[in-house]
């Protein structure tokens, strides 16, 4: 008779697989490869090595979460920590233990546990029983303020931990030992499973529940396509709200957001001071390397994730340094007024007027009879890029814009972006000549988007990089205000500062996609006159303000832009005429 359990999982082959991952370098890839050969585990032999090894890669966020580092025994005492890509941390550790569920998440789990309740509360000492009746009160309570009536429009509303505690009733439960049960208990595995043999009972009552309505209310009745019965239960959403409802009221909030459909209103558990989670980090370890291309500006970083976790200034050092590429490759132009001499105002009152729009189609025409290769130009929203291409398209502008580059947009969908990405690639190697008349591309993208991180529009994908104004979130976020507000409380102007940072920092991300190796060459153009303050350019990464040059005027611009790449293409050729000669020098004689 077989035996049960997973094939791989065989101590002997687990412990092989262990060895050889511990003997060399490897990646994940080369791990599952070298799992299956061995018939073992890569996942266990993996968490076996760490204890072992002398350099462990991961994600940061498996590093930053305390439950994950202890799943995996990833022990930070004495090690040396290096974080790359850390322009985002800070929200990134909000958002990690920051938890969201909805009604329809809490629904499922009420239903569960009293399905759990009504087996075996026969079998369950007393004490659990009691615990399991305060769960069931917690989940009643949750869904009871969820359960509004008559909402039209979304709205969303924060309150303090303390204050949400006394709205929902929930103030007399000690919300401490429900979620120690609940974790000890492993309740939410014990769901999962007990889930799996309860769903059709538990569907056939939902639809006795509808059977006899209308179609309409049958309708809004039914559940969404995202929330439909699962196998798993969840309730481990449940615990990690009550996890994070028992943080420090003073660092966290909880948003109540109402909808039309009641199964989509959702609470969401917002926490506004991640040095809690980032200090135990730096406590423990022996340094902390903190890296990034963009990690300017910094002040938001000290003051959040390390002068709140007790760093003292005299324990950090700060180090930057420029680019591998020579100024002279890098052409960055802030750009006040456009071809008819009106003046680059992209605030959200003033960006969708019809003169702004077209004065920048015009600057992006003249661009592109200077620019080889591909060009990029950013935009602020999906929205906005759709309102500039129809006002263009209604002007003529973007027939004009055509005539000269292929024309590409970024795609809604992420499944279509290698696709456009190639075919973007094919028409930034075309020159004009006989067979065509285009020379390169232009592709529009948005600032956040698929194509603003991660990807590389090296050499001819990316020989000029425009930003359309600046890209701050919206104020009207609650999320936002109550995080300006807290900060603001914290460190007087710091929520605007913050603020800044977020925008600023995704302009450095998006200017940064065009330089890519030390042959690279490209020019960056900011379209906003608010780039020329002397503050904002000091949020530039260092080896763009060296090169930053603001011209007030269009002509002035558009004579460097020319002057830029007519001198690359003279030493492009004096390069290619000196190997030349080089080569026919060394030439052995005949």
């Amino acid at each position: 008779m077989a035996s049960a359990g997973c094939p791989y999982y065989v101590q002997s082959h687990i412990s092989q697989l262990k060895e050889e991952i511990l003997a060399d370098v490897v990646d994940v890839e080369e791990v599952l490869s070298a799992g299956r050969e061995a018939k073992a585990c890569p996942y266990y032999a993996s968490r076996y090595a760490i204890p072992l090894a002398e350099l462990v890669v991961l994600p940061y966020q498996s590093l930053m979460h305390a439950s994950s580092r202890a799943a995996l025994n990833i022990r930070l005492r004495g090690n040396i920590v290096i974080i790359d890509e850390a322009h985002n941390l800070i929200d990134t550790l909000a958002a990690m233990h920051s938890v969201r569920i909805t009604a329809a998440q809490l629904t499922a789990s009420l239903a569960h546990v009293r399905e759990y309740q009504t087996k075996y509360q026969c079998r369950l000492k007393a004490v659990n029983v009691s615990y399991i009746k305060q769960l069931l009160y917690v989940l009643e309570k949750l869904l009871a303020l969820l359960n509004c009536q008559g909402v039209k429009d979304e709205k969303s509303v924060i309150h303090t931990m303390e204050a949400f505690l006394i709205r929902s009733q929930l103030d007399n439960i000690n919300l401490f030992k429900v979620y120690r049960y609940c974790e000890q208990s492993q309740l939410s595995k014990k769901l999962g499973s007990f889930a799996q043999r309860y769903n059709l009972r538990l569907a056939s009552a939902a639809a006795e529940s509808v059977k006899g309505a209308s179609s309409a209310d049958a309708a809004s009745s039914a559940p969404d396509a995202g929330t439909s019965v699962s196998n798993a239960s969840p309730l481990q959403f449940v615990v990690d709200l009550l996890r994070a409802m028992t943080n420090d009221d003073v660092k966290g909030r909880m948003m109540v957001t109402l909808t039309e459909r009641p199964s989509c209103a959702s609470l969401k558990y917002l926490l506004l001071d991640p040095c809690s989670q980032f200090a135990p980090v730096v406590q423990q370890c022996h340094s902390v390397v903190v890296a990034g291309g963009t990690m300017q500006p910094t002040n938001s970083f000290r003051q959040q994730l390390l002068s709140s976790a007790g760093i003292t200034e005299d324990r950090v050092m700060e180090f930057a340094c420029n680019h591998v590429v020579p100024p002279e490759q890098l052409l960055c132009i802030s750009l006040d007024k456009g071809p008819s001499g009106i003046d680059l105002d992209f605030t959200y009152k003033s960006r969708s007027n019809a003169t702004q729009v077209e004065e920048v189609g015009r600057i992006l025409a003249n661009l592109c009879s200077l620019v080889p290769g591909g060009v990029v130009c950013f935009l602020p929203s999906y929205a906005y890029e759709q309102s500039v291409i129809d006002c263009w398209t209604k002007s003529g502008l973007l027939k004009r814009i055509e005539n000269k580059k292929k024309i590409f947009r970024e795609p809604k969908l992420a499944a279509d972006v290698d696709q456009t990405l190639t075919e973007y690639a094919r028409c930034c190697q075309l020159t004009k000549s006989r067979d065509h008349q285009l020379s390169g591309a232009l592709l529009f993208s948005v600032v956040g988007g698929k194509l603003s991180e991660g990807i590389n529009f090296a050499d001819e994908l990316g020989r000029c990089v425009v930003m359309i104004g600046m890209p701050y979130p919206s104020t009207q976020s609650v999320e936002l205000q109550e995080k300006m507000a807290y900060l603001d409380k914290l460190y007087p102007g710091s929520g605007r500062q913050y603020y800044e940072g977020l925008c600023m920092k995704a302009v450095n991300q998006s200017i940064g996609r065009a330089i890519r190796h030390i042959n690279d060459y490209a020019a960056i153009l900011l379209l906003d006159q608010r780039y020329s303050r002397p503050h904002t350019v000091q949020k530039l990464p260092q080896w763009i303000q060296s090169s930053c040059q603001i011209c007030p005027k269009f002509s002035t611009a558009f004579s460097a832009v020319r002057n830029f790449f007519s001198g690359r293409r003279c030493a492009m050729a004096a390069t290619t005429s000196s190997h030349q000669h080089s080569a026919s020098a060394s030439d052995p004689p005949r």
